[in-house]
């Protein structure tokens, strides 16, 4: 018995952020050692750039999750593409903060008990649909990372530490704007009890934000 293998571009904005993303300037800044960076009290930030390699490292199973559930519910090739480049930057994301933890004093490994951090879960294998990916990995995780970002900025001026945190920045807008256009496209087309679904997870996904960010303090 033959099978179709339906493939499609999908929707024009996807097909740009696609192009944006893989037309940005190549950056190195993620393979580069940072040189010791001495401070009064370099533990807070030593403390959070750790924290920040954890969510960044997370961040790439669940990426692997996404792409899994957009092939399920026959995604478009602009979507894959876009989802498998924000895969790569995850990566980079957690060189990056782990060089700047080293630099602060070094990258710490332990995570609290009470986190609820646990990227290798996340490579589980799980059958939740597209919906509740684009939700969780996306509307929730990835703005919530840029604004946390966004409210470091204006302290952070050290001139090894703002770049990297700029471009960091930079590519999570970019990350953060494809979780709302997928949801955008895909969220109206659900019916009341999948959107009642899709609202109770939201509720759990807020009440339990704290600890799945791995965050012992604010930036």
């Amino acid at each position: 018995m033959s099978r179709k293998v339906e493939l499609s571009h999908g929707e024009p904005a996807a097909l740009r952020l696609r192009t944006a993303l893989a037309e940005r300037p190549p950056s190195r800044t993620g393979v580069k050692r940072v040189a010791p960076i001495k401070t009064k009290d370099p533990s807070a930030a030593r403390q959070f750039w750790s924290e920040r390699a954890w969510s960044e490292y997370a961040a790439v199973p669940a990426m692997a999750q996404t792409m899994l559930a957009i092939v399920r519910d026959r995604g478009s090739l602009d979507v894959l593409d876009t989802l498998a480049i924000i895969a790569s930057d995850e990566v980079r994301h957690t060189e990056m903060s782990k060089n700047l933890a080293d630099a602060f004093g070094g990258y710490v490994e332990e995570v609290p008990d009470n986190s609820g951090y646990n990227p290798l879960l996340l490579a589980e294998p799980y059958d939740m649909a597209a919906p509740f990916w684009a939700l969780s990995n996306g509307c929730v995780s990835e703005t919530v990372s840029l604004e946390m970002m966004r409210a470091r900025l204006p302290h952070t001026t050290h001139p090894a530490v703002r770049p990297i945190l700029q471009r960091i920045m930079k590519d999570e807008s970019m990350h953060a704007r494809l979780s709302w256009l997928l949801a955008e496209t895909i969220f109206p087309r659900l019916d009341p009890d999948q959107k009642e679904e899709i609202a109770d997870y939201a509720r759990e996904l807020f009440a339990v934000m704290p600890r799945t960010f791995a965050r012992s303090s604010t930036p």
